[in-house]
This record gives C-alpha cells, structure tokens and sequence, in this order.
C-alpha cells in the first residue's frame, strides 16, 4: 500500500554517506539536529543547509545531525515504529550524556528535534542531571509526541519555553498514521501541545511528505539558522544578511516563525528553493510589512519600527 512506503520512508530526512559526531572542541555555540524515523541518518539536508546560515554569523558556530539508529524499513510499518519508539527512548540516555557534556563545559548549545527526533530531544532533557543552564533554545518540527507531553520546567530559566512548530492542516502523516499507531493520540506536532507553560505553538502549513515539495519541514532550516542567530543578539543591531527575497502569488501557507512585541513573522512555507518570501503580521492578522529579508523583518519587529501608532500601513521592502 502507498502509505505503507510514505510511513516508512518520510520521516527520517534526507541523508548524506558519512559519519557525523557531536563536536565540542573549539565551537562557541553547537546546535543539533535530531532526525527522526526511519534508519540512520548521517548527515542530513537540514543541516547541510543551515550550516552556512549560522557560519555567516559566526564560524564557529557549528551544526551536526544527531546520528540514532531509528529502525529501518519493512513490510510491517506499525510494528517497526513501536520499535523505534522504544528505541528514542533509549537513545534518550546517550544524547542526555552528550547534553551534559555541554553543560560540564559550558557550552552553549540549542536542540532541533524533528517528527521521532523530538521524543528524543524531550526525553533526554529529563534525563539530565543538572539545570541546563547552557541551554539556548529548542525547537520541535512535526513532533511525533503526544500533544500531552510535559517536561519540568525548572530545568529552565523562568522565560524559557520550547518552540513548537506545528502543523494542524498538511500534515497527512501525524493526522491519519500517527493516532493509528498511538491509538487515537493526538501528536503535538499536529495540533500544538497542551501545556502553554512550557510550550509556545507556532502554527505552520509544512508537511513531512517528500511529495509536498518545498513545504517540508525541512525546508525551514535556514529561517531557524536567522532565529537561533538573533536570540544570539546578532540581528538586534546588525546588517541584514541577504535580500534574495521573491514576491508571490501562492501566499495561503505560511510557517508562523517567532512572535516578537505582539508581531508574529512568518515564512511562505512553499517558497522558491534560495529565494523566500517573509512578512509580519499584528495581532489583528494585518500585514504590516512584506517583501523583506527575514534578518530585517525580525530587526524590524525587535525595534518595534514596523509600524507607529495610527499609522497601520503595510511597509514594503521590494518596490
């Protein structure tokens, strides 16, 4: 059946043909990404397409996939994802080892799960010992986790909260094949997690399926490379990093991205591969500026110069 090979295949990512290792050394920051199931994911497009987002920053900023073994293809789908569930679980352990590591050297480090990869990233941030004080930022893409998840906030600074991104509309996999492999289970990634205490949901038009193009999950790498770039201050009063921007006529999916003094910024979620599309929004859904870099729209919104009061005109980076 097709959504036997759809199941089997599309939630792992793309992959390379090397070994990858959590680097430490001389990094000043590492951010990992996690895959999900299915097999062994060396080196995935997500990461080849962040790295040079964030080497722009910084480069020694350095990002490597998070290598698990996550079972692997067969004619029994639902038999091999209890498989790899109860291998994220153990695979939980030896990321929570690496995780300390972090912490006993004082590196600061941010964690991107995706689809099974976030049941990893949560359950190895209950194994750790210690607060984890060098932790900068988590972000879930499609999580294949029950929306009722919880974690112990007083891991975290008092501000701190998880980045969900999900998808309540477009994304067949956790709709349809996910409850029926959870028993009716609602999974975060489909319809945001309950506990707004440790979670902000951000909802996004992406998808797991190959099929579905440019509005991949993976395709948002390079929008949280300019994210994990400005909760490191570097677009608060800095240039703008690119201005490869597109105006389109297909804006009726969106990722929303960050929600900064009451605007939420949001990425076209099918845009044209190198060439986005971004815009902010206020909290009455008006758009307040279109056509720009996602470095400028963030600055923008960070400094509050989207728009003054009474004045609700949309401002135009593109002419």
């Amino acid at each position: 059946m097709r959504w036997v090979l759809v199941f089997s295949l599309l939630l792992a990512g793309c992959s390379g043909d090397h070994d990858s290792e959590v680097y430490v050394g001389d990094a000043e920051l590492a951010v990992l990404f996690v895959h999900g199931y299915t097999g062994k994911v060396n080196f995935s497009r997500f990461t080849q397409d962040m790295q040079p987002m964030l080497s722009h920053y910084n480069k020694k900023y350095i990002v490597e996939t998070y290598t698990w073994e996550s079972g692997g293809i067969s004619k029994n789908p639902l038999k091999n994802w209890k498989e790899a569930n109860r291998q994220a679980e153990d695979e939980s352990e030896e990321l929570a080892e690496r995780l300390q590591l972090f912490e006993d050297n004082d590196r600061p480090y941010y964690l991107i799960g995706y689809s099974l990869g976030a049941k990893v990233v949560i359950d190895a941030l209950k194994e750790i010992d210690d607060d984890a004080v060098n932790l900068r930022g988590v972000y879930l893409l499609g999580a294949a986790i029950s929306a009722d998840e919880e974690i112990d906030s007083g891991l975290f600074s008092e501000s701190f909260k998880i980045s969900n991104y999900y998808s309540p509309y477009h994304d067949k996999v956790l709709k349809r094949i996910y409850r029926v492999a959870e028993f009716m289970k609602k999974a975060g990634g489909k319809i945001g997690f309950r506990n707004n205490d440790e979670f902000n949901n951000y909802e996004t038009a992406a998808s797991h399926s190959p099929s579905d193009g440019k509005c991949n999950f993976l395709n948002m790498s390079k929008p949280l490379a300019h994210l994990i770039a400005y909760r490191e201050g570097h677009l608060v009063d800095g240039e703008a990093y690119e201005r490869n921007v597109i105006k389109t006529k297909n804006r009726d999916r969106w990722n929303d991205l960050i929600s900064i003094n009451g605007f939420t910024v949001r990425q076209l979620s099918c845009g044209s591969f190198g060439k986005e599309y971004y815009q902010a929004i206020d909290m009455d859904g008006n758009i307040v500026i279109e056509g720009c870099d996602l470095p400028s729209t963030i600055k923008m919104a960070h400094n509050k110069t989207l728009h003054t009061e009474g004045n609700s005109a949309t401002l135009h980076c593109l002419r």
